[in-house]
């Protein structure tokens, strides 16, 4: 992977991520940084699944963030 992709997917995860911890804090009332530390571990779970051959990413997201997955595009675009 080149420089340039891994510094778009960067970009694209920081912004996905924003997107859904704004989602939280309008729902849930959360203030930005509860909410962001949410979305990022569930990031890191869905990562470490990956990474032990589980493809339980939809189950992940529900459960961790009680969010349908279609978000999962947002916080892991180099999966999708």
């Amino acid at each position: 992977m080149t420089q340039k992709r891994k510094t778009i997917i960067i970009n694209d995860m920081s912004k996905g991520i924003e997107k859904v911890t704004r989602i939280l804090m309008n729902r849930d009332g959360s203030d930005h940084a509860e909410a962001k530390g949410q979305v990022e571990e569930c990031a890191r779970r869905c990562e470490a699944a990956i990474e032990g051959g589980e493809f339980i990413l939809d189950d992940i997201i529900q459960d961790e963030l009680g969010l349908e997955p279609d978000y999962l595009e947002d916080i892991l675009p180099e999966v999708f």
